[in-house]
């Protein structure tokens, strides 16, 4: 065991990314929870991941385990710190094994890099994790803040399960309730934007968790079936979210769930989410559980947002898009030239129009025009005009929930002339990774982009020149992105065209 200020731990993010950590954070806003580099990501669709046993083949797998999960609609990692026969505290609270610490350093900061939300929860009420007072439940919280923040936002949840008969179990009883209010207290106290959370699955104790100058500022908890803000946790002042085990969900719960959640982000609030466990299922059958849920949460996210924003399918056989020989070359038309079938607006209604061969935005509200269906390796051809001043992107293996430009990675569109300096967030650019060779733009014209993504190597053709070739692998900024994901084009406020869309996949 070592207290936090002993510890050597690895840190995963790079220096900028420190700095970034710092200005980030959960905070509350309203009956709403925000995170995020813009504090602007509010929906929380959350999915176990397993903790790694440290110093095992996979204890550096954190991130290759999680970067699909917002491509199948996960935008927040539920993690549980304590497990049964497994030490992290040390009785006292005063500290935490060094390895354990180290992995879940490793974990906040892979979380920060795709912009997720880690929802940490601290305790367990087996009896086999008590620690030795109700003083030590203060200090572990404590403890484990301070080895934390620098490595990114994160929710802290005193225990999902404060109403679990197990707190009185075998030797000195725990009274759950009051340690969360404790804990909330004594880390408020500290610092006041520290956002920490708790709750059960009977109103009776979450009313206690409340109740006076409770400084519990979101209600997270474990419930038996999925009551979407109406049931044990009811949304109120506080946001609301709802964690239950993959065993008692389906198809029909998790949609209605994600309707809940809701799919568009700007002026709407959101004080309701679910995050799915797998406490229950064996540790030998985790990996297929787990598997099976994201494949069921993908056809739940992807089948609200094509219904709630009635997108329409792609129209078969349509060819609008294609140049001479591109159809013999294995390339489909993407954009039809009259609406948006094949397309999913994450948008305000009326963001996107599709009229004369072009797609164009209307300066309202922001958000993206993602593809029908996701990508992994292809070559995408596409077009665009953006206004002098500009701001827009062609967003590349960008998830169905969560950071677009984090996860998968966006080709900066920017109205900047041929004179503008060449940076990771000019024209050209892989946005906040990647300056293009150089500034090959046609200012006030037509641009053509070509972008070519097989496994971890993306080249990118811009305007007839070489703008980037690389690797994942390469770039400390990138790895671990994901390799799956769905084309989508920016909304930033401002006016832009695209045309001529069409992609072919490459086996």
């Amino acid at each position: 065991m070592a207290t936090v200020g002993l510890a050597v731990v690895a840190i995963v993010c790079s220096s900028s990314a420190s700095d970034q950590a710092l200005l980030g954070g959960v905070r509350i806003q309203g009956s709403e929870m925000r995170w995020g580099q813009y504090r602007s990501l509010k929906a929380v669709t959350g999915v176990e991941c397993p903790r790694i046993s440290p110093g095992s083949e996979d204890s550096q797998s954190l991130p290759n385990r999680i970067k699909d999960y917002p491509c199948n609609g996960a935008s927040a990692v539920l993690v549980y710190c304590q497990e049964p026969g497994r030490p992290f505290f040390t009785p006292d609270g005063k500290g935490i094994a060094e390895a354990e610490l180290s992995a879940l350093q490793d974990s906040v900061a892979a979380l920060y890099r795709f912009d997720m939300l880690p929802i940490l929860v601290l305790f367990d009420p087996d009896p086999s994790c008590r620690l030795a007072s109700q003083e030590a439940y203060v200090a572990a919280a404590q403890t484990l803040v301070e080895g934390l923040k620098p490595y990114g936002w994160f929710l802290l949840c005193v225990s999902d399960r404060c109403g679990d008969l197990r707190w009185s179990e075998s030797g000195t009883p725990v009274d759950a309730v009051e340690v969360a209010r404790n804990v909330a207290r004594t880390l408020t106290e500290a610092d006041e934007q520290q956002v920490v959370a708790a709750g059960a699955g009977t109103a009776e104790v979450n009313d206690r968790l409340l109740e006076g100058d409770s400084k519990i500022g979101v209600l997270v908890g474990r419930v038996e079936e999925l009551g979407l803000g109406e049931g044990a946790l009811k949304l109120g002042e506080k946001p609301v979210v709802e964690t239950i085990e993959a065993s008692s969900l389906d198809l029909g719960k998790v949609k209605a769930a994600f309707k809940k959640v809701g799919i568009v982000r700007i002026d709407q609030e959101f004080p309701y989410g679910f995050a799915v466990c797998f406490r229950d299922v064996p540790p030998a059958e985790r990996g297929a559980a787990r598997d099976w849920f994201l494949g069921l949460l993908h056809e739940a996210v992807d089948s609200v947002q094509k219904e709630v924003s009635n997108g329409l399918p792609p129209e078969e056989g349509d060819s609008f898009s294609l140049k001479p020989g591109e159809a013999e070359e294995g390339f489909v038309s993407l954009f039809n030239g009259k609406d948006l079938s094949g397309w999913v607006p994450i948008a305000q209604p009326g963001n996107f129009v599709a009229e004369d061969g072009v797609i164009r935005t209307e300066r309202l509200k922001g958000g993206w025009l993602r593809s029908w269906e996701p990508y992994s390796d292809f070559i995408l051809r596409a077009e665009y005009w953006i206004e002098e001043k500009g701001n827009s992107g062609i967003f590349v293996r960008a998830p169905l929930v969560g950071r677009e430009s984090r996860i998968g990675f966006e080709f900066q569109i920017m109205g900047e002339s041929k004179e503008a300096p060449v940076n990771d967030q000019s024209t050209g650019s892989i946005y906040y990774v990647r300056a293009p060779e150089a500034n090959f733009v046609r200012f006030g014209d037509w641009n053509e982009v070509e972008i070519t993504c097989i496994g971890t190597e993306v080249k990118i053709v811009w305007n007839g020149e070489l703008a980037h070739h690389f690797r994942y692998e390469d770039i400390d900024w990138m790895k671990n992105r994901s390799l799956r994901g769905y084309i989508g084009l920016q909304d930033h406020y401002d006016v832009v065209r695209f045309r001529n869309l069409r992609i072919k996949e490459l086996e």
